[in-house]
Parts: C-alpha cells; structure tokens; sequence
C-alpha cells in the first residue's frame, strides 16, 4: 500500500483569533522548528517528493521539512490552498459572531455547504484538492508528502471517510500535525494529526498549563 503524508505547516504569524484563509501569512520562526522536526521524523518513510500550496507558509514549510529529511521539494500548486474564507478573511472571529450572528449560526450548523460572501464552501476546497490528490496518485508510483493547511486536511478527511463536511470542526489537526493516507485503488485514512514525539510532548506540556 502507498502512502501520502498530508502535513499540516508551522506556526504561522498572525493575529490570534481572526479567520485566516488564503490570507497569506508568512511562517514564524517556531513554525519552521516545528517542520525541521517533522523533517527528521520523514526521513523514516518512504517519501521520495515533497510538494505544498502555493501560500508562503506551506512553501516555507515545505523548504523547511526538505533541508531537514534530504527529501526534495518539487511542486507547489494552488489546488491545496486553504478555504477561501471571502468578506471573513482577516476579521476577528469575536467580531463576526457579534455583528452577523445570524449568519455565524448559519454556518455552524452547515459548515461543509455554507458559503461565506466572496468566498467558498468546503466542499468546493475538498473537491479541488481531492482532484488535483488523485492526479498525482495516478501520475506517479512514490509515496509523498504535501503540506497544506487544516481545514483543507479535515475536508478530505471526510471525503475519504464518507462522513458529513458539516462535521469538520470536530477534528484536530495540529500545527505540522501530519495525516497518513493508504491508497491501493481507493484511500483510506491511516492515521490522523500525528506528530513526532518531540513535538506532541511540547504540545501537551502546553495544553497542560492552560489548563492550570
């Protein structure tokens, strides 16, 4: 069976709380110790390419997990942008529940078909990047890995699992959390939101004193 590594980028650097979608943020410096450490973790695989979206936080991600692993990095494309998030983009999340709460209702409770003005639903995004997967599937024989973003991550997720979009925001994908895909003619999610021992033992550390 193959293997296709969606991997989530870095840390980004942007404002807490706000909708950032094809927003192109740039890679905080953390962000980038968080992929060198997936890098280590990949050279473990199989991997023989590494590709990304096209926004400056995947490519940075995707230059930082090639020096790390030795993997080349050879392809960035569009199709695996975030959601276009439209007249949300770059508003603060608070803002938007207070001022529209009528439409923020709206798509919590149809978050795969709601379409948010100028923008896009999530079952456009998974369409494309499920497309532009099963093009390069097809057109080559290597396992890979593609950094791309979370919400994108979660929609394929459950296209390849067969369960409602509008149930996206109850996954998690952590930064440079990495997804595991099998495919012997169809997918299948093997594993989801992983991260290097060094990393999960950071993350949870922090998630404990939040809690404290």
């Amino acid at each position: 069976m193959r293997k296709i590594y969606l991997i989530r980028h870095g840390k980004a650097e942007k404002e807490p709380g706000t909708y950032i979608g094809i927003t192109d943020c740039p890679l905080a410096e953390e962000g980038r110790k968080q992929m060198q450490k997936d890098g280590k973790w990949l050279k473990n695989t199989k991997v023989k390419w590494i590709a990304s979206s096209d926004f400056t936080r995947a490519i940075r991600s995707a230059e930082a997990l090639s020096e790390a692993s030795g993997i080349p990095y050879v392809l960035k494309t569009e199709a695996f942008r975030e959601i276009n998030l439209g007249r949300w983009e770059g508003k603060k999340i608070a803002d938007i529940r207070s001022q529209f709460p009528e439409a923020y209702e709206q798509r919590g409770k149809q978050m795969g078909s709601y379409r948010i003005e100028g923008g896009e639903t999530f079952e456009e995004a998974a369409d494309r990047a499920m497309q532009e997967l099963c093009v390069l599937i097809h057109a080559e024989s290597d396992d890979f890995a593609i950094v791309m973003h979370s919400g994108l991550i979660r929609a394929m997720i459950c296209r390849i699992r067969g369960i409602s979009l509008d149930s996206i925001m109850e996954m998690m994908i952590p930064e440079a959390g990495i997804t595991v895909l099998g495919w012997d003619g169809t997918f299948c999610v093997l594993e989801q939101g992983i991260l290097p021992a060094e990393s999960r033992q950071k993350q949870d550390a922090s998630l404990l004193k939040n809690l404290n």
